[in-house]
């Protein structure tokens, strides 16, 4: 006879695609219409521990790409965009497919924030993280899931299409914030942190599990964050660096090596050098998606005593550290193993803190060489 646990997990599936069904056909989720889809492929993928008809792990091994709708959006100049954030475009299937190393900064990813799941010291801050941003979630979806995004069987693909539904309802949300209440900056470095994460979107879909809660972050939450010294390094730090964490797996690659012609007379070493990068690639994901979710539960800290008492306030600084310290040792290798002059040098313009200023002056300055682009209008 089966527990009343491991009944909810039978029903669960049907459940799902009973809501999803039902919320499609809401009118007022018309704003939603990526997350629907989204919902659809959780209930697609729930429906697997059944024997429905899904995409095959091969499928996901590959690297395709699910078919999730992105947000994209004009810049304005930076006066605007610190007022009020800019009006986006309707959101669009992607229609490139993804990186070549899509299916390895899956793997990387998953196993990194497993890593911190599993772990007894980091289990609870990985439950609370995930149950403050299921809250992004529509509303049928949420009251199935939970608040937990990761499940018992170990389903990582309807792990990573709830995070997709979390990151892009976050992408696709206008958040504006009374310049009173907040600091000049804090909209602004929030606007172009989401710039960032688009931009890595349709590339790597893992980016959703990497950075789904910068995603949840609005100016009223983020703005006690920033006005923490230790928080604020870590961050500028982090968040400018996300295009180069993202093309990390490139370490992995053979054809980085110098040496990588010699692989069949040398499979060993390679070998060996392989793990020395994967090692090294999954130690720095799991330090920042580690500092990823201290700051959602710091944010979230102000009403929520279980996020508050999840955070590492007294030893954030040492956090902090652990990144700068991982990062130089992926920062080695890269210099070792990417031989190629424009790969390397590609990898080292990624690899810069956060500057908002300067960000803002590029958009200005493109939205400006956009508007001379555009003829003006003439009497007929």
């Amino acid at each position: 006879m089966l527990t009343e646990q491991q009944q909810v997990s039978v029903e669960k599936p049907s459940v799902l695609k009973r809501l999803v069904g039902r919320a499609r056909s809401k009118s007022d989720l018309s704003r939603n219409d990526s997350v629907s889809s989204i919902a659809s492929n959780v209930s697609n993928l729930s429906r697997s521990t059944t024997g429905g008809s899904v995409a095959s792990t091969t499928e996901r091994s590959r690297g395709r790409m699910p078919s999730f709708k992105t947000p994209s959006f004009k810049v304005g100049s930076s006066s605007s965009s610190s007022a009020s954030p800019p009006a986006r475009k309707k959101l669009s299937v992607p229609s490139v497919r993804p990186h070549p190393e899509a299916a390895l900064s899956r793997d990387l990813w998953d196993e990194a924030y497993d890593a911190l799941r599993l772990d007894p010291s980091t289990a609870s801050l990985v439950v609370t993280y995930e149950s403050i941003i299921s809250q992004e979630l529509p509303e049928d979806v949420k009251s199935v899931v939970r608040g937990t995004l990761s499940p018992s069987d170990g389903n990582t693909d309807r792990r990573l299409d709830l995070m997709t539904a979390i990151a892009t309802a976050g992408l696709s949300k206008r958040r504006g914030s009374k310049s009173s209440e907040v600091d000049d900056s804090t909209p602004r470095t929030l606007e172009h942190t989401k710039r960032i994460v688009e931009s890595q979107l349709e590339d790597f879909p893992s980016t959703a599990l990497a950075w789904a809660g910068l995603c949840t972050l609005t100016p009223l939450l983020l703005d006690p964050i920033l006005g923490h010294a230790q928080f604020r390094r870590g961050m500028v730090h982090v968040i400018g660096r996300i295009p180069w964490y993202m093309h990390l797996t490139h370490l992995m690659q053979c054809p980085s090596w110098v040496d990588a012609g010699d692989f069949e007379a040398r499979q060993h070493e390679f070998a060996v050098r392989r793990d020395r990068s994967r090692d090294a690639i999954t130690k720095v994901y799991r330090r920042v998606l580690e500092f990823e979710m201290n700051c959602v539960c710091a944010a979230a800290s102000a009403w929520n005593s279980v996020a508050k008492h999840a955070v590492r306030w007294k030893t954030i600084d040492k956090m902090v550290d652990g990144i700068y310290e991982s990062d130089e040792a992926a920062r080695e290798l890269v210099n070792e193993l990417v031989v190629e002059g424009p790969r390397r040098q590609k990898m080292a313009t990624r690899d810069v803190d956060l500057d908002v200023d300067a960000l803002d002056k590029l958009r200005q300055q493109e939205q400006e060489d956009l508007d001379q682009k555009i003829p003006e209008d003439r009497p007929l």
